[in-house]
């Protein structure tokens, strides 16, 4: 035999389960809200780890390429003394060019030698004439 619970008491049985299958379920969520939260917390801190040794390596990059930035001559610099250099050649090929064009001193003297032997000649030609 049944027995016949009252409908009152049925409803607030219903309703405590109710109750506990909800409170069991926020209970759950929270726990997983928090332990999202934890995940999450680590996941930014371990991001911002990694970001910083990729910062420090920036930084360092950064420092190098100043450094080697230092070393180089600044296009002014490089100007001035491109044009000197340029002055100096072309005097040095000026002055070849006029080394080449001049008589050297073998031939000078070579011409004063046969000037001096055509003046005896010709001293020698009119004394005997």
């Amino acid at each position: 035999m049944e027995e016949h619970v009252p409908l009152k008491e049925y409803i607030d049985v219903r309703i405590s389960a109710l109750k506990e299958y909800i409170d069991s379920k926020i209970t759950d969520l929270k726990e997983f809200v928090k332990a999202m939260l934890d995940a999450l917390e680590k996941a930014v801190t371990l991001a911002a780890s990694i970001m910083e040794k990729r910062l420090e390596g920036m930084n360092e990059f950064r420092a190098q390429l100043k450094d080697q930035q230092s070393t180089f001559v600044q296009k002014a610099e490089h100007d001035v003394v491109h044009e000197k250099l340029d002055g100096d050649i072309r005097e040095l090929r000026e002055s070849r060019a006029e080394l080449k064009g001049m008589a050297t001193q073998k031939s000078v003297i070579i011409a004063y030698i046969i000037a001096g032997i055509s003046m005896i000649f010709t001293a020698i030609g009119l004394l005997t004439r």
